[in-house]
């Protein structure tokens, strides 16, 4: 009975830590699980609390599902959801379609592939069109937002977050 009691305590813990305070994102690096929104700000144990795997290598997180990389520094440097539940920066989430993404951004990079990629500023969650930036005013703290699409329909099947850091630096 004890331990029963235990086990409901725990997974109304858990629920109330993935329902509470949030709603949706506001910049590119955000989610939002249940009513709580979570970033790279947030520890990976906050993630793994709605149920996140997380690691420092893809293999410690697996090919599928929803997960988060470290870097090295211990931030969130990687988000990755294949859950419907789940919303990204400007509501979008998997199942919608990619005219969404479309209409949501006036730079979208890929279309026409698998998969298609939104470059943002990170502070004003603009998007970017990096073939008229040059290089030397890259910044690390970009975020890609990339689209996995379902062919031939163009549902998004799968979403990943990450910065320029980890994209040009595996960091």
């Amino acid at each position: 009975m004890k331990k029963l009691l235990v086990l409901l305590m725990a997974f109304a813990l858990l629920l109330c830590a993935c329902a509470s305070g949030g709603g949706e994102p506001t910049k590119p690096e955000e989610i939002s699980v249940g009513n709580q929104v979570l970033s790279y700000e947030d520890s990976s144990e906050e993630f793994e609390r709605c149920g996140f795997a997380s690691g420092k290598k893809m293999f410690d997180i697996g090919a599928e599902g929803n997960g988060v990389l470290v870097g090295d520094d211990g931030n969130v440097r990687y988000i990755r959801t294949e859950d419907s539940s789940v919303l990204t920066y400007k509501g979008i989430k998997v199942g919608d379609s990619i005219e969404k993404v479309k209409e949501s951004f006036e730079v979208v990079t890929g279309l026409g592939t698998p998969m298609v990629t939104v470059i943002l500023d990170s502070e004003t969650g603009k998007a970017l069109d990096t073939l008229k930036i040059p290089m030397s005013q890259a910044k690390d703290d970009w975020i890609y937002i990339t689209y996995y699409l379902d062919e031939p329909d163009g549902t998004i099947e799968k979403i990943t977050i990450f910065d320029r850091q980890l994209a040009m630096y595996g960091k």
